[in-house]
Order: structure tokens, then C-alpha cells, then sequence
């Protein structure tokens, strides 16, 4: 999907993938609503409320993984291209 669009669509594509993965992961790991949701959880059945933690803290992770690996893909993308025009002028 990716090697089908042009590279300046291609950056666009990766820094919207990165801010997005970025603010989803923030929100996760600010949000209160989401602690108040899992104390309930967790007072009315205890491997419900487990559940529940491992899989918010699964997904945060993964966000913030996913957010670092596109980050240090895109700066490769941009000095590959800055090599490569450097040696063809």
C-alpha cells in the first residue's frame, strides 16, 4: 500500500500514522475515566477488572511502539531520499 504512493504523499501518510498513534497513546495514559472504569471493574469481578487492565495497557503500548517505529521510519525515509539526491547532483 505503501510503495504504491508518491514519496511526499508517502511522509504526509507516515507523520498522520505517527501524531495519531502519538495522541491516542497520550490519551490512554491521561485519561481518568478510564481508571474510575477499571477500579469499578475491578470491585465488581477481579479477573474482569484484569482483563480490562491488560488489554488497555496492551494497547498503549503497542501505540506507543507503533508511534516510535513510524517516527524512526520516517526520519530514514527522509535522509534515504537526502542521500539519494545528494550522489545523482
Amino acid at each position: 500500500m505503501i510503495n504504491n504512493i508518491s514519496n511526499p504523499n508517502k511522509k504526509i501518510f507516515l507523520i498522520i500514522v505517527t501524531i495519531l498513534a502519538f495522541t491516542a497513546y497520550y490519551l490512554i495514559e491521561t485519561s481518568k475515566q478510564l481508571v474510575n472504569w477499571q477500579i469499578k471493574i475491578d470491585n465488581s469481578d477481579i479477573s474482569d477488572g484484569f482483563a480490562l487492565f491488560m488489554t488497555i495497557n496492551l494497547i498503549k503500548y503497542f501505540l506507543l511502539i507503533f508511534g516510535i517505529i513510524s517516527t524512526i521510519f520516517l526520519i530514514v525515509t527522509i535522509l534515504k531520499n537526502k542521500y539519494e539526491h545528494r550522489t545523482t547532483a
